[in-house]
């Protein structure tokens, strides 16, 4: 997973190394404490406007962007492009 701020607000890429399985959502609630996965979509429902997947090196790539609210400074308000210019931060 990669979480980095940009200047419309906070993108979010996650890694799989499965090509051909395309994600969905399931009918597992948020807050299931029995639930070990399937929370993920209904995740990025609730925080971001929208989510896509690309293929990659690996085999794909689930990414969404987290606009900032309106009224908000940017996290990255020094940031003059949507790609952050520095390495990313990865989270393992």
């Amino acid at each position: 997973m990669e979480v980095y701020a940009a200047a419309f607000g906070i993108a979010v890429n996650v890694h799989d190394p499965d090509p051909r399985a395309v994600p969905r959502r399931r009918g597992i609630a948020l807050d299931d404490a029995e639930a070990e996965a399937g929370r993920g979509l209904a995740l990025l429902d609730l925080l971001a406007p929208g989510w896509h997947m690309v293929r990659s090196s690996i085999g794909k790539e689930i990414r969404c962007r987290i606009p900032c609210p309106a009224g908000w400074a940017s996290p990255c308000s020094a940031c003059s492009r949507a790609e952050p210019a520095g390495p990313r931060a990865a989270v393992q």
